[in-house]
């Protein structure tokens, strides 16, 4: 049986319409009960709130369903937008510059070539920090560039969260430019969910006219963001995704982060085209 109330405004009395019938009379003012008029009355007493409330979640699903769906293509084809960070050259003659290389493999190891051109530093003895290590045992192998390693000593240095291990290396120079090429074991990279986060600091540093760096990463990799410090210049070189930074008239501390989620790797990059390409 399916119990209605009477639509009738004078007595509002109940009424049984039984299962099946269309129509009942009220037995106290004799008004006919129509059960399609109830059911169009109960359509009618959804209140504005709900609808809203409905079409708000509506909304919502369909608005999460877009912007996952447009983050999943920003991720997706953020490498094909690099190519619009553009930027000429800062190549320039100086007797004094300071030039990085960190490029970033597949295997999370990180290989780092530290260059200084200095014009008279031939037949001279320097002292040149090593990268930044989360222990010693990152670093996998060192070469030195127009240069012979005399001495090293190892020293560390305590951070907010985390201390970094480096060695410091007295090398006698044969001629410019010299430095080293270092291999570390994730050197510079902090593993998250689902990416790796290279991150480097660099402090101002007013001795040379001219402070680079160069970040390469794997074409083969999908790269998820580029932020704090900007990128001057992009390339691609030999599979690799190539920015510079300049950093020489930084007058504070910045920071150089980029994302990005592995997959695949490319060979060993010639660091004197990378530079020369600044």
């Amino acid at each position: 049986m399916t119990t209605k109330r009477c639509n009738c405004p004078v007595c509002n009395s109940p009424v049984t319409i039984p299962d099946g019938m269309a129509e009942m009379v009220c037995s106290k003012c004799n008004n006919v009960i129509r059960l399609d008029d109830i059911r169009q009355k109960q359509r009618r007493r959804i209140s504005r709130p709900k609808y809203q409330l409905i079409i708000l979640v509506l909304l919502l699903a369909v608005m999460g369903g877009v912007w996952g769906f447009v983050g999943a293509g920003l991720a997706r084809h953020f490498n094909q937008w690099i190519e619009y960070i553009g930027g000429e050259p800062r190549v320039a003659t100086s007797d004094r510059s300071d030039f990085t290389l960190y490029e970033c493999h597949g295997d999370d190891t990180v290989r780092i070539v530290a260059m200084l051109n200095i014009s008279d530093i031939g037949g001279k003895q320097i002292i040149m920090a090593g990268p930044c290590m989360l222990s010693y045992n990152g670093l996998l192998s060192v070469d030195f560039i127009n240069g012979q390693l005399v001495n090293q000593y190892s020293s560390e240095h305590a951070y907010t969260g985390y201390t970094c291990y480096y060695y410091d290396y007295f090398i006698n120079v044969s001629g410019s430019p010299c430095g080293y090429d270092i291999l570390t074991d994730r050197g510079y990279l902090y593993f998250r969910e689902t990416d790796r986060l290279f991150s480097v600091g660099c402090d101002p540093y007013p001795y040379f006219d001219q402070t680079i760096i160069a970040v390469a990463i794997p074409q083969t990799a999908n790269i998820t963001s580029i932020v704090d410090y900007e990128p001057y210049r992009h390339i691609t070189l030999d599979d690799w995704d190539i920015f510079y930074y300049d950093v020489t008239d930084i007058s504070r501390h910045v920071s150089i982060h980029i994302s990005y989620e592995s997959n695949g790797d490319a060979p060993k990059l010639d660091w004197a085209e990378v530079e020369a390409a600044r």
